[in-house]
């Protein structure tokens, strides 16, 4: 299916998941989301969020070959998994890296979007730039 979005009357959302996939995410009328992550190998994750929930309630991977057979039945075809090469460009110059926050930290156990935005923890050299008039 070149495009997820094609049903009338339902909404379809899909982000980029740099090094990871593309995740489409579907408001479902009875409530609630579902999303699914589709990997460069073919593995395809459903994820069952309940209304008004942060956290999937259920979660189900499924290789290519069960993620096509699964199409099938819903009598869909399959959405192409996205090329790595295709993930790592829209990565550019972008650097990733994890940080390990300790057990006092205020931030440990928190959601990213929860905290300032990175805004007291900004590059030295953006900080600069952001003071110039």
């Amino acid at each position: 299916m070149d495009d997820p979005a094609s049903a009338p009357g339902v909404t379809v959302r899909e982000v980029t998941l740099p090094g990871v996939g593309k995740k489409y995410v579907m408001t479902l009328r009875g409530g609630g989301d579902l999303a699914v992550v589709v990997r460069p190998d073919g593995e395809r994750q459903l994820h069952h969020f309940l209304e008004h929930e942060d956290r999937p309630c259920d979660v189900v991977k499924v290789d290519a070959e069960e993620a096509q057979q699964l199409a099938n039945l819903l009598g869909r075809p399959v959405v192409q998994a996205p090329r790595g090469e295709d993930l790592e460009l829209v990565l550019g110059a972008l650097e990733i890296d994890g940080v390990t926050l300790g057990e006092g930290s205020p931030l440990a156990g928190s959601a990213l979007a929860a905290g300032d935005g990175g805004q007291r923890h900004r590059h030295p050299a953006r900080r600069a730039r952001d003071r110039q008039p």
